[in-house]
C-alpha cells in the first residue's frame, strides 16, 4: 500500500534517473495498511500519489476535454460566467485575478479558472447565504451542450473519492472511519478547472504561474496529464525559498491523483500530519492544464486537535477555530474581487 514509483529508466536502457518521488496510497484492499501507508504519507511529505481510486482514464480525460472546450472559448464568452464573490464565489476567474504569494509577486497568478461546488437551496436553511454557498453559475447549454451534465458528475464522484479518503485518514490516526462524517454533512466542496496560458514564469521579476501557498482546507485531490509537468513542492527543511533547488518536482502518475493535505488537517491532527507549501513554475511556457478537487469541512464545522494526537507529553499547538470563519479570511487575502464585494 505505501511503495516509491519505480523511476524513469534512461534512453537505451541504461540505468534509472536519479529522481525523488512521492508516496503511493492506493484506495484498493487492506483498509489498515492503507491507513498505515497515508499516515506515513502525510507526516513525511504532506502529498503522495493516490491510486485506486476507481476513475478511469477515459473518464477523467473527458473531463479535460470538456474544460478546454469552455477555456478556448473567446474571453468576451466567458465572461458572462464570472465569479461572483459577494453571491457565492462561482463560476470564472480571470488571468492574475488571484495573488498567492504577495510578498514575491509581481503580478498575478497566470492562470484562469472556474469554481464549482456544491448547490445549496434556500430549504437547506443552515447554509443558504453563508459565503462560499449558493447556486453554481454554468455557461449556456446551446454553447457548450453537456457541459454543466459533466461538471456535475465529475464533482459528485471526486466527493466520494475524498470521503473515501477521510475514513482512511480517520482510522490512520486512531479514530472511527466514520468520525469526519459529522463534520462534512455540507462539505465546501470545490472543483476548480485551472488554465494555464503559454506564458513563461520568471520569478526573479515576479512572474509566477502558480504563487508559493499551502492550501487552505483538508485535502486536494489533483488530476494531472500525461507530460505534466511544473508543480513543485518545497523540500523538508529547506529555509531559502529564493534557492531553485529548495523545490521538488512533482511530475503526473498514470491513473493517480496527487493528493495534499491542507492546513486545517494539519491542525486537525496537532502537525503530525504537514501542509506543505507549493507552487507551479512554468519554465518553458508550455500550456498547462489541471483539476484540482478541494475538500474542505462545513462552514461551521469548529476544528479542535485530535485526541489521538495529543497528550500531555504533546499538547495542542493550535486553537479551536471554525472552518468558514478561515477560509474566508484567506480568500480575503489572496482574491483582489473577493476583497471588493465580500
Amino acid at each position: 500500500f505505501f511503495h516509491e514509483p519505480s523511476p524513469p529508466q534512461m534512453p537505451g536502457g541504461g540505468p534509472p534517473a536519479a529522481v525523488e518521488a512521492l508516496p503511493v496510497v492506493d484506495l484498493r484492499g487492506d483498509a489498515d495498511a492503507g491507513a498505515h501507508a497515508l499516515r506515513r504519507a502525510c507526516a513525511e511529505r504532506g502529498f503522495f500519489y493516490l491510486v485506486g481510486h476507481g476513475l478511469s482514464p477515459a473518464r477523467l480525460a473527458a473531463v479535460f476535454d470538456a474544460s478546454r472546450r469552455f477555456f478556448q472559448r473567446p474571453l468576451p464568452d466567458k465572461l458572462p460566467c464570472a465569479a461572483r464573490w459577494e453571491e457565492n464565489s462561482r463560476g470564472y476567474t480571470p488571468l492574475a485575478e488571484e495573488r498567492l504569494d504577495p510578498a514575491r509577486q509581481r503580478v498575478g497568478d497566470t492562470k484562469e479558472g472556474y469554481y464549482i461546488g456544491l448547490e445549496t437551496t434556500e430549504e437547506e436553511h443552515e447554509y443558504y447565504g453563508l459565503p462560499l454557498h449558493g447556486s453554481n453559475v454554468w455557461p449556456g447549454d446551446e454553447a457548450l451542450p453537456g457541459w454543466r451534465a459533466e461538471m456535475e458528475a465529475y464533482h459528485a464522484e471526486m466527493l466520494a473519492v475524498g470521503r473515501a479518503v477521510m475514513r482512511l485518514v480517520a482510522r490512520a490516526v486512531g479514530l472511527p472511519d466514520d468520525y469526519f462524517d459529522q463534520f462534512f454533512r455540507k462539505p465546501i466542496a470545490t472543483l476548480r478547472l485551472l488554465h494555464y496560458p503559454p506564458v513563461k514564469s520568471d520569478p526573479a521579476d515576479g512572474v509566477y504561474a502558480c504563487g508559493a501557498h499551502t492550501d487552505y482546507g483538508v485535502l486536494t485531490l489533483l488530476a494531472t496529464e500525461e507530460g505534466d509537468e511544473g508543480l513543485q513542492i518545497l523540500r523538508s527543511g529547506a529555509d531559502n525559498e529564493d534557492d531553485p533547488d529548495a523545490w521538488m518536482p512533482v511530475d503526473h502518475m498514470e491513473d493517480a491523483f496527487i493528493v495534499n493535505v491542507g492546513d486545517m488537517l494539519e491542525r486537525w491532527t496537532n502537525g503530525l500530519f504537514r501542509s506543505t507549501k507549493h507552487r507551479v513554475i512554468n519554465a518553458n511556457g508550455n500550456e498547462r492544464w489541471s483539476i484540482p478537487f478541494f475538500l474542505d469541512p462545513d462552514f461551521k464545522a469548529r476544528v479542535v486537535c485530535l485526541e489521538t494526537c495529543t497528550s500531555e507529553d504533546n499538547p495542542a499547538k493550535y486553537h479551536p477555530v471554525v472552518f468558514g470563519e478561515h477560509i474566508v479570511a484567506k480568500y480575503e487575502a489572496t482574491h483582489a474581487d473577493f476583497k471588493k464585494n465580500v
